[in-house]
């Protein structure tokens, strides 16, 4: 059971939320949003789960922002803190993959922040694949590889809104086993702000990128960083054959050089 302590400093700390952020728990909600996406064509997404092992891990709800509406949550998996009982009125696996493909079918440029994390997750929980237009985590590499790069950390340093004093981590909240068992009304504070912080991020590096020095720096995040999520989810998912005798050949020519 989750602490009252706990879910009164998410409240405390995250109170100023409450009417920014929304809770989306049917398909029909779901949809109307993500049609709003569509009109857009972007959208950021974020998951919130129990655990880092894709092939484990329980999908608690996922996180949207598009612009032009408020910062989104939608619950999958959230369980009563004391029967253990799933709640009704949250989505479910099924309908985040029929939503999600449809956004997807539609053309819209999913941003992330660790994108390779979040297509696996929604891979292995709703078997839906999602290609990322724009990592805002190897974005923040390519601009300075120094320094933090975690979500929070980054958009406190960067782009906080008026209401952001700090930077306010899972780990400072939840345990990885209690999420499931936060009340939606509660865990809806924490998990909302991710998405549109990460679109809050995409827009900060797409300025940076279009300056003329980083002209280059950009050509490789678009056109080969990028590209190289989808290779190593592949490699990750399926395995990868090493021709060990080429692959030492070429180690001795490229040492050379």
């Amino acid at each position: 059971v989750v602490a009252n302590s706990t879910l009164s400093l998410v409240k405390q700390k995250l109170g100023k939320y409450a009417d920014k952020y929304i809770i989306i728990r049917t398909q029909e909600e779901l949809h109307e949003y993500l049609t709003r996406c569509i009109d857009n064509g972007i959208c950021a997404i974020d998951t919130e789960t129990t655990g880092l092992n894709v092939w484990q891990l329980l999908l608690g709800g996922v996180c949207l922002y598009t612009y032009g509406q408020k910062p989104a949550y939608v619950p999958i998996n959230h369980v009563s803190p004391i029967t253990g009982i799933r709640y009704d009125n949250q989505c479910d696996e099924n309908t985040i993959k029929e939503e999600l493909q449809y956004c997807s079918d539609s053309n819209v440029k999913w941003i992330m922040h660790n994108a390779h994390f979040d297509i696996k997750v929604l891979l292995h929980t709703c078997n839906v694949r999602l290609k990322c237009y724009w990592d805002t985590l190897i974005a923040a590499f390519c601009i300075n590889e120094e320094g933090e790069h975690k979500l929070k950390d980054l958009h406190l340093k960067l782009c906080p809104d008026e209401d952001e004093h700090e930077s306010i981590k899972y780990s400072d909240l939840f345990k990885a086993e209690d999420y499931l068992s936060v009340p939606i009304d509660v865990a809806y504070l924490y998990a909302a702000g991710d998405a549109i912080k990460t679109m809050d991020l995409y827009d900060y590096q797409v300025k940076v990128f279009a300056q003329p020095n980083m002209t280059n720096v950009y050509d490789v995040f678009m056109n080969m960083e990028m590209p190289i999520i989808d290779v190593v989810v592949n490699m990750e998912e399926y395995g990868v054959l090493i021709d060990k005798e080429y692959a030492n050949t070429l180690s001795i020519k490229y040492h050379k050089l």
